[in-house]
């Protein structure tokens, strides 16, 4: 049986992550910060729990020790767009310290990892009218962006380092089940269910389900093809948040009521974000299989959104 590491696993697209690895019959651990809450892993049935802080570098080489995984996935860092100094460096700290200290970590444990998974974010590239492709400019316009993007050239440059292939997934808009309460679509969800304004702003996502993030990541993993290499994972279509609200009010079959651009764009806010999504299914045969009506149909029928 494969054994894998996550990191970040009890985060939204960490816990996926430990789903998918387990539907495959692999062994897994997941790293978590004894600080996160494990709710997302109640149902990782077979899912071994390390509550460690990835800084403990002594403390993540001795886990990677006793597991021995022959992959790892990088899936933790800060999440959100901070916008104080604070905050700043909070997520610069959990997000490239935390990188650097896992690989400080694969090289004091000495065991053979066959690969490494880093989870990155379209936020890295330099927004664009047309469709993002991995050759395009690593031009971060936020500071998460900086920071994902600082983490992953980290990461290429010390699995080079250190002989440890290492695949860079750059994942668009994930949403789905477990999602974070205050991101775009719980918070449209809860406008239906509630009867309560949705502030519309003039923004696009490439929205792409939590779960076919995780196949791709898993795929993406073992794949020869993708040693070394950066591959989006996003569905190839932007949708404006007007649009957003209309897919969903087809889904539900009434009309939620809008607030338009009561919210002032942030520079997240951009009016076209779109993967180009021709490297995933050329030379590593993914694409994403849910699509967002079919994956908000399923999140409204089971009612989890959580207030």
């Amino acid at each position: 049986m494969p054994a894998a590491l996550v990191t970040g696993g009890a985060g939204f697209v960490g816990a996926a992550l430990v789903d998918a690895l387990l539907r495959r019959g692999d062994d897994v651990c997941a790293v978590v910060h004894p600080r996160t809450p494990t709710w997302r892993l109640s149902g990782a049935d077979g899912c071994r729990l390390a509550l460690l802080d990835l800084h403990d570098v002594e403390g993540v080489a001795g886990v990677l020790r006793s597991v021995r995984p022959t992959r790892v996935f990088h899936a933790a860092a800060a999440g959100g767009h901070p916008h104080t100094a604070p905050g700043r460096q909070q997520a610069w700290h959990d997000t490239v310290g935390a990188t650097a200290a896992l690989w400080e970590a694969v090289e004091v444990a000495a065991v053979d990892v066959e690969r490494v998974l880093h989870v990155g974010s379209s936020l890295e590239y330099r927004p664009s009218g047309r469709p993002l492709a991995e050759s395009d400019p690593i031009e971060p316009r936020t500071p998460r962006g900086a920071a994902k993007a600082a983490a992953g050239i980290l990461a290429r440059q010390r699995g080079s380092e250190l002989g440890v292939p290492t695949t860079i997934a750059r994942v668009f808009s994930a949403y789905g089940p477990r999602e974070q309460p205050d991101r775009v679509i719980p918070t449209l969800l809860r406008a239906a269910r509630d009867g309560t304004p949705f502030s519309v702003t003039p923004t696009a996502r490439d929205f792409v389900h939590v779960d076919d993030v995780a196949e791709a990541c898993a795929l993406l993993a073992q794949h020869p093809a993708a040693a070394g290499e950066s591959c989006n994972v996003g569905t190839g279509r932007s949708t404006s948040i007007g649009e957003l609200v209309r897919t969903l009010e087809a889904v539900i079959g009434h009309r939620i009521q809008v607030d338009e651009d009561r919210r002032p764009a942030r520079p997240v806010d951009v009016p076209h974000w779109q993967a180009d999504t021709t490297k995933a299914e050329r030379e590593f045969g993914w694409r994403a299989a849910i699509g967002l009506a079919d994956g908000l149909a399923a999140l409204a029928a089971a009612g989890t959104v959580v207030s």
